[in-house]
């Protein structure tokens, strides 16, 4: 029985529009210092088979001139979008602790049990992402894949 190691290497998107929001699955694009972060992050480059991204825009931008960059197919999965911030999408996070600062401070400290009002629960975000990393790793034997995802994405991943 021959085993293959199927090797994926994470990244976040770079600086975004709209300032100190929760962006969660707002689709907004990066700023000029976020592609220059990307772009830096990965110098030098590594040899991968394909790439894997959200389909929101601040990581499929990036992904797809990436792809066309390295000549590589890219893959966009809606499992791979941020967690749902519910009420506070979209909203400044200066303005959601001086309103509701007691709700925000029980989602930093337990956000499995209490997700932001109307959001999506730690675990269902959870589920959604690892199943489909489990489904892509199944499907992938081998091969080195680039995963181009967001911040609460890659400690869901890594642990």
């Amino acid at each position: 029985m021959t085993v293959s190691t199927t090797t994926i290497d994470l990244l976040r998107h770079g600086q975004c529009e709209g300032g100190e929001i929760f962006r969660g699955s707002t689709d907004v694009a990066l700023t000029e210092q976020g592609w220059q972060q990307m772009q830096q992050s990965l110098a030098g480059g590594e040899p991968w088979d394909r790439i894997i991204s959200s389909t929101l825009a601040r990581c499929s931008a990036f992904s797809s001139e990436l792809a066309k960059e390295k000549s590589l197919e890219l893959s966009l999965f809606d499992e791979f979008q941020e967690i749902h911030f519910g009420d506070w999408e979209g909203q400044l996070r200066e303005t959601i602790q001086r309103e509701q600062g007691e709700l925000l401070r029980a989602f930093w400290s337990d956000p499995v049990a209490a997700p932001p009002p109307n959001g999506e629960s730690m675990v269902a975000f959870h589920l959604r992402v690892t199943n489909c990393l489990n489904e892509i790793v199944e499907q992938s034997p081998g091969e080195h894949i680039l995963l181009v995802t967001h911040g609460a994405i890659v400690p869901t991943l890594i642990t």
